[in-house]
C-alpha cells in the first residue's frame, strides 16, 4: 500500500512540475526553471557545434531545437508521471483481450496513447477512479500541446521583427563611426535624432517580446546584416562616441540619447539569465576617433573619452557577450582599423579585408 501511494505521489509531482513549468513559460514573464535550463543545454550544444564545425549554417536551428526540446520535455515529463501513477497499483490497467493486468511496457504505451490519441481500446482502465484518472491523462496531453502551441506560434513573428529591428539598425551604418558620420551634414548628426525616435519603441517592445516568450534569445540570424544582438551593441557604442566622444553630442540632445540607452538596458536585462553562461572575452577596446577627425567631427581628445568610456566597461562587456552569444567577435562590431572610403558615398569601412564571422561561444 505504501509503495502504491509514493509511486503515485512521485507521478503528481512530476506532472505537477511540468504544468507548472510550462505555465511559467507561457503565461509568467521570463521562461519556467526547467524550461530555461533546457534552453541553455540545447544553446551550449548549438555553441559546441558550432565551434567544432566551424559554421554558422547551424545557427539557424537554434531556435527550433529550443522549441522542440522544451516540447519534449513537457510532454516526458506528463508520460513519465502518468506512467507512475497508472503503475502504482498492480490491477490499473488491464489487456482488453485477455483481462490481465498490463506489464510496464504495455503501461508506458497505454499512456502515450491515452495522451496523444485518447487510447484505441486495446487496454483498459481497471475502476471508477482509474477511469477519471484516464481522463485527466488525456485532459493534460491537450492542455499542454494547446497551450504549447498558443504560445509558440507567435514566436515565429516576433522573431521576424527581432530581424527587422536589426536590419533598420545596420542600414544606419555598417560600424559606430560610420553611423555617425554616414549623418554628419557638415555641423551636426542631428538627424539621428528621428532614427532614435523611432527605435526606442522598437526596442521596448522587442525587450517585452524576449520577455514575453523567452525561447526568442536563441533565434539568431546568421547574416551580420540581422543579427539583433551585434547590431544593438554596435548602437550603443555610437552612443558613447555621441556622448563622450563628440562635442555637443553631435547635436543631438542628450535626454534623446539617454532614452535610447534605457530602452537598449531594458533589453540587455532581458537577456542576462542567458548572458551569464556566455564566456567573456576580456573588456573590449576602446575604439579610437581619428577617423571621426579626418571627417571633420569635433572629436574630443582621445584621453578624455577613454576616461570617460572606462566608466561604462561593466555595460560593454554586456554587449559584448550579446554579440558572442549570436556568434560575433568585437571586431565586427567595431573593427580596429577604419578609413573613409574612397568613394561618392559618405562611409567609414574597416582598412583590414572584409572579416569573415567564426564561430564563437
Amino acid at each position: 500500500m505504501l509503495a502504491s501511494i509514493v509511486t503515485g505521489a512521485i507521478g503528481v509531482i512530476i506532472i505537477a512540475t511540468a504544468i507548472f513549468d510550462l505555465l511559467w513559460t507561457a503565461f509568467v514573464e521570463g521562461a519556467g526553471p526547467l524550461s530555461l535550463r533546457t534552453m541553455i543545454l540545447v544553446g551550449r550544444l548549438q555553441k559546441h557545434l558550432r565551434m567544432r564545425f566551424t559554421t554558422r549554417k547551424i545557427i539557424p536551428w537554434a531556435g527550433l531545437s529550443v522549441i522542440l526540446a522544451s516540447l519534449a520535455m513537457w510532454t516526458g515529463m506528463l508520460w513519465i508521471g502518468w506512467t507512475f501513477i497508472f503503475s502504482s497499483v498492480p490491477g490499473a490497467v488491464m489487456v482488453g483481450a485477455t483481462h490481465q493486468p498490463a506489464d510496464l511496457w504495455q503501461r508506458i504505451y497505454f499512456v502515450g496513447s491515452t495522451l496523444f490519441t485518447l487510447g484505441i481500446g486495446d487496454l483498459l482502465p481497471q475502476g471508477h477512479l482509474f477511469e477519471i484518472l484516464t481522463d485527466f491523462c488525456s485532459a493534460s496531453g491537450f492542455f499542454v500541446f494547446g497551450a504549447a502551441l498558443a504560445y509558440l506560434v507567435p514566436v515565429i513573428s516576433a522573431a521576424t521583427q527581432k530581424r527587422a529591428v536589426a536590419v533598420y539598425i545596420w542600414s544606419l551604418g555598417h560600424n559606430p563611426s560610420d553611423i555617425i558620420y554616414r549623418a554628419w551634414n557638415g555641423r551636426d548628426s542631428a538627424d539621428l535624432g528621428n532614427h532614435f525616435d523611432a527605435l526606442i519603441p522598437q526596442l521596448l517592445t522587442l525587450g517585452e517580446m524576449h520577455l514575453t516568450y523567452p525561447v526568442l534569445h536563441f533565434f539568431h540570424s546568421p547574416k551580420r546584416a540581422a543579427s539583433a544582438g551585434a547590431n544593438i551593441a554596435m548602437l550603443d557604442e555610437a552612443l558613447s562616441i555621441m556622448e563622450y566622444g563628440i562635442n555637443q553630442t553631435c547635436g543631438v540632445q542628450s535626454s534623446r540619447i539617454h532614452s535610447v540607452r534605457e530602452a537598449i538596458n531594458q533589453y540587455v536585462v532581458t537577456l542576462a539569465p542567458v548572458l551569464r553562461y556566455v564566456q567573456s572575452s576580456g573588456p573590449p577596446p576602446v575604439p579610437s576617433l581619428d577617423v571621426l577627425r579626418q571627417g571633420g567631427l569635433p572629436a574630443k581628445p582621445q584621453e578624455e573619452y577613454e576616461k570617460s568610456v572606462g566608466n561604462q566597461m561593466e555595460r560593454r562587456q554586456l554587449l559584448q557577450r550579446m554579440a558572442r552569444m549570436e556568434g560575433w567577435t568585437w571586431e565586427h562590431i567595431h573593427p580596429s582599423g577604419l578609413a573613409i572610403a574612397d568613394e561618392p558615398r559618405r562611409r567609414i569601412v574597416p582598412t583590414a579585408a572584409e572579416i569573415e564571422p567564426i564561430a564563437v561561444g
